[in-house]
């Protein structure tokens, strides 16, 4: 497993090929740490699954949460030969706390899957420069993607702030062969 790292500047922040029950928890990828740390450079896509399965990506309390930002391809792409993963209570596109900040560089895309049985749950994902969610080939079936704030910021009780942070293309595009 991958825990707590900030990592930046490569093709692939993270390249999982084969295996199983891989985990990514408490990590930044690319830019935006804010004040007091040393920030760190864009990467081509932070993380890419190819030929994985039962991987998870976040979990289910706070210090578990990744954040993605800058990422010139994908924050997060699964490809046709990985299946059966969790994708949950990520900021994808924000600053650690959610917010949009100035600091925020888009990804290109936010999540990318090619694969089937992905579970893509309670995350963030705003600010990209194109699709939010983009399920691309005939392989991109039987995913669950449900209670995520797509094309919003969180919410920690401002009642006067914009919610919006929406995504240059479509909040999710399904594209099947």
């Amino acid at each position: 497993s991958l825990d707590g790292v900030a990592i930046g500047g490569f093709d692939n922040a993270v390249l999982l090929q084969g295996g199983d029950h891989h985990g990514i928890r408490g990590s930044h990828f690319g830019p935006g740490l804010g004040s007091g740390f040393i920030d760190v450079p864009p990467n081509g896509t932070h993380i890419r699954l190819d030929g994985t399965t039962l991987s998870a990506i976040g979990g289910s309390d706070a210090g578990s949460r990744n954040v993605f930002a800058g990422a010139d391809g994908a924050a997060i792409f699964v490809e046709a030969n990985s299946d059966s993963h969790l994708i949950t209570n990520n900021y994808i596109g924000t600053l650690p706390d959610g917010s949009p900040g100035s600091a925020v560089i888009s990804n290109g895309f936010g999540v990318v899957i090619e694969s089937a049985g992905i579970s893509l749950t309670h995350n963030v994902i705003a600010a990209s420069g194109s699709h939010g969610v983009f399920l691309l080939l005939d392989s991109a079936h039987d995913n669950v993607i449900a209670s995520n704030r797509i094309g919003l910021r969180e919410i920690y009780g401002c009642f006067i702030c914009s919610y919006a942070l929406g995504n240059a293309g479509n909040g999710v595009f399904i594209e099947l062969g």
